[in-house]
This record gives C-alpha cells, structure tokens and sequence, in this order.
C-alpha cells in the first residue's frame, strides 16, 4: 500500500470514529420533548395558572386587532398596545402614555 492509499485510509478510519462518537453521544443525550411528563406537576402548573389574577382590558381606536384581552396585572399600556397587533399607520402615538399602568375595565 502506498502512502496516499495509507493516508486515504487512515482519513475514513478518523471519520467512521467520529460519526459513531457522535451517534453514541447522541442516543445517550436526553432529547428535549422526550421526556415523561409528572402529572402532579402538570396539575400543579394548571392550577397556578388559574389562581393567577387576569385584567380585562379593552383595546380600542388606531390598533390592528381592537377588541377584549386578558392581560397580566403590572402591564403597561405599550404591552396592551402589543397584544392588540400594535399601532396603525393612522396613530398618533403622542396621545397615549405608553409607560401607563393598566387597571382592570380600563
């Protein structure tokens, strides 16, 4: 065998190595979406998400998506804004402090 048959030979050796590495370390790697989901987190997630108070907030005038949402406490109307789709091309955005806390039915 000459040199460049040896070295040719050697180069496939060096990846057959690597791509069987590889698969090993990738069956032995938990892949996320796999993983056995607990009920009881589950449920305990389920119910904190309902005790967790909501805002109804009505988002009208110059946004894409006027209409109802239900929305975090501590949000600001910017964020009120964002849900809605943002502002149209016809608002002006001087007339609205963006930086204003939500309250519930405003």
């Amino acid at each position: 065998m000459n040199l460049w048959n040896r070295r040719k030979a050697a180069v496939i050796f060096v990846l057959m190595v690597l791509i069987v590495g590889a698969a090993l370390y990738w069956e032995e790697t938990p892949q996320q979406g796999k993983i056995p989901l607990d009920p009881e987190a589950v449920m305990t997630k389920q119910r904190e998400q309902k005790a967790r108070p909501s805002l109804h907030v009505y988002v009208s005038g110059a946004v894409m998506y006027p209409g109802l949402y239900d929305l975090a406490p501590g949000l600001r109307y910017a964020d009120a804004i964002y849900k809605a789709g943002g502002m149209t091309d016809e608002a002006d955005e001087t007339r609205v402090n963006l930086a204003k806390k939500i309250k519930d039915g405003c």
